[in-house]
């Protein structure tokens, strides 16, 4: 289990936990160490398959904010914001912002700060050692940022009660603290090499045998 902390007694039986055991696709494998860039221009935008609490909205409200930046927008497949989404659009410049609902690595290693919820996009980032800010749609989530936090491969900055001032102020401190970026990374990478599948592959033969 990739998600939890380590148990207070252990079960019975062998139990394995933590980021090195997140099952991903094979593109995420073997990637190369991420060059962090000191000035931040390309963010990506992750909230899930629905977005329940609306954080795309937000997000594109607080990075508008910005100048000479460019962000994609990968939505999911029951995003419902839809309405909304395009009159916001319709007000932010042209080419600030690209709204994708296919899922391609590219998205990922261009972006300089990834703004994610708690799912298995934070592994993702992760694997490619982009940094990312990431908000909770509800308590299971909250559970996994503050664990993912604690590792030190994102940074849990909240909840559906954040405001856009204050995601704005996050994600500047962020952009101007480019050491912690380049440690996020490389922690990122370090925790995180896309390998999972392969380690329980190993751990189940062995156990066979």
């Amino acid at each position: 289990n990739p998600s939890i902390y380590p148990p207070a007694r252990t079960p019975r039986g062998n139990y394995y936990y933590g980021p090195k055991y997140a099952i991903l696709r094979e593109i995420f494998k073997n990637l190369p160490k991420k060059k962090v860039n000191k000035d931040c221009k390309n963010f990506y935008i992750a909230f899930g398959g629905s977005d329940p609490s609306g954080f795309t909205i937000k997000a594109i409200e607080a990075l508008d904010k910005l100048e000479d930046i460019t962000s994609t927008i990968l939505l999911g497949a029951g995003f419902n914001h839809a309405i909304e989404l395009e009159r916001l659009l319709k007000k932010t410049k042209n080419g600030k912002f690209t709204v994708k609902e296919i899922h391609d690595i590219s998205y990922i290693n261009q972006a300089d700060i990834g703004l994610v919820s708690g799912g298995y996009t934070i592994y993702e980032l992760a694997a490619t050692g982009t940094p990312s800010l990431a908000l909770s749609h509800n308590e299971m989530e909250a559970e996994r940022l503050k664990l993912f936090s604690d590792y030190g491969i994102t940074l849990d900055i909240g909840n559906g009660a954040i405001s856009v001032d204050n995601l704005f102020l996050n994600v500047k401190e962020l952009m101007e603290n480019y050491e912690l970026r380049k440690k996020m990374s490389e922690k990122q990478q370090e925790l995180v090499d896309g390998k999972g599948l392969d380690r329980m592959v190993e751990i189940i033969i062995d156990k066979l045998k």
